[in-house]
């Protein structure tokens, strides 16, 4: 399985615009709400160094129901990206998971295809050394 999709179905990553991931429907015409927010959380959230999991963004959901109850849609509005992250983090600290999130979930094959190398390979990702190796949602 290519990696976007497989990922995409380990709720591990989105793509830049996280609209079309609200018109997932699960089988009984819901929408997966965690589903949403572990996406999120991949682009918005780094290890810091007092929280593994510490949110960088704020975001703003709207979501729309019909007369019935049903959800119609819905619409997310990130805002306040912590942008510096990308380029630079403090001792102790790492950048948004979706980077190390995508190294951990490609195949051999996909490595080769993507050109694909470890985290520490990486100027954005190895600033900082981190003691453990941290993949959590």
């Amino acid at each position: 399985m290519m990696l976007w999709p497989r990922m995409a179905l380990e709720n591990r990553l989105s793509g830049e615009d996280y609209r079309f991931l609200l018109r997932e429907k699960n089988l009984d015409g819901s929408i997966h709400y965690g589903s949403l927010q572990s996406w999120l959380r991949a682009f918005g959230n780094a290890k810091t160094a007092h929280n593994n999991n510490s949110s960088r963004f704020g975001k703003f959901i709207q979501v729309n129901y019909q007369e019935t109850g049903t959800v119609l849609g819905a619409y997310v509005e990130k805002y306040l990206l912590e942008k510096s992250r990308l380029v630079y983090q403090e001792h102790n600290e790492r950048n948004y998971h979706v980077f190390y999130y995508l190294l951990a979930g490609a195949s051999e094959e996909e490595r080769l295809a993507f050109h694909l190398k470890q985290p520490e390979e990486y100027h954005y990702l190895n600033q900082v050394r981190v003691p453990e190796t941290y993949l959590e949602m």
